[in-house]
C-alpha cells in the first residue's frame, strides 16, 4: 500500500487540492449572500415590530396617568353633570347622565374664603388633525389636552356616564374611551 500512495504522488497527472474551484467558491458566496439577506430582513423587521411595540406602550402608559388623574380628581369631587364636550362646561348640578361626551363636576374641599373650582373633562374633535381628543378645563381656563398626539378617540363610542345622585353615598360614575393609536 504504501509503494501505491508513492507511485501516485509521484505520477505526473496527479495534481494533490491545494484548494477550492472558482465554482465552489461562488457556490457559497451565494448561499452565504441567501442566508444573509434573509438574516437581515428579518432583524429588520423584529427592529420595527420593537419600535411599534414601545409605541403603542407609551400611548397606553400616558392614557393610564391620564385616567389615573382623572379617577383621583373624581373620586374627592362633587356635584357630577355630564355635558356634551362639544360645548362649553355647564355649572355642576349633580344630575344622573348617561352617554354624553363631557364630565363636569366641583372641585374637592376648596380652602377657607376660596369659591369652589370645577373640573370638567371632555373629549373634542381637534379642528386641525380631525382626531378625538381628551382634555380637561379647570373652572374658566383654557382646556388642556391630557393625552398625547398618537391617540385618537372614537366620539361616537365614548362617553361619561353618572348615576346615584339620589343615594347618600357617591354616585357612580362610568368613563368609556374608545379609541385607536395612530
Amino acid at each position: 500500500i504504501f509503494m501505491l500512495i508513492t507511485t501516485m504522488i509521484a505520477h505526473p497527472k496527479f495534481k494533490p487540492n491545494k484548494g477550492f474551484t472558482l465554482i465552489e467558491v461562488m457556490v457559497s458566496i451565494s448561499i452565504f449572500a441567501v442566508v444573509a439577506t434573509i438574516a437581515v430582513t428579518a432583524l429588520l423587521y423584529a427592529n420595527r415590530l420593537n419600535q411599534k411595540a414601545q409605541a403603542i406602550k407609551l400611548v397606553i402608559d400616558n392614557l393610564n396617568f391620564a385616567l389615573s388623574g382623572i379617577v383621583s380628581k373624581i373620586q374627592r369631587g362633587t356635584l357630577y353633570t355630564c355635558f356634551d364636550g362639544s360645548t362649553s362646561p355647564p355649572p355642576p348640578t349633580g344630575l344622573d347622565c348617561s352617554s354624553d361626551t363631557g364630565l363636569v363636576f366641583q372641585s374637592p374641599k376648596p380652602k377657607v374664603l376660596e369659591t369652589p373650582k370645577t373640573h370638567a373633562y371632555f373629549i373634542t374633535t381637534d379642528p386641525t388633525t380631525g382626531r378625538g381628543r381628551l382634555m380637561v378645563q379647570r373652572g374658566t381656563d383654557t382646556p388642556v389636552e391630557m393625552t398625547v398626539d398618537e391617540i385618537d378617540f372614537d366620539l361616537t363610542e365614548s362617553y361619561f356616564a353618572v348615576s346615584g345622585h339620589s343615594d347618600l353615598s357617591f354616585p357612580r360614575v362610568e368613563i368609556f374611551l374608545k379609541g385607536q393609536a395612530v
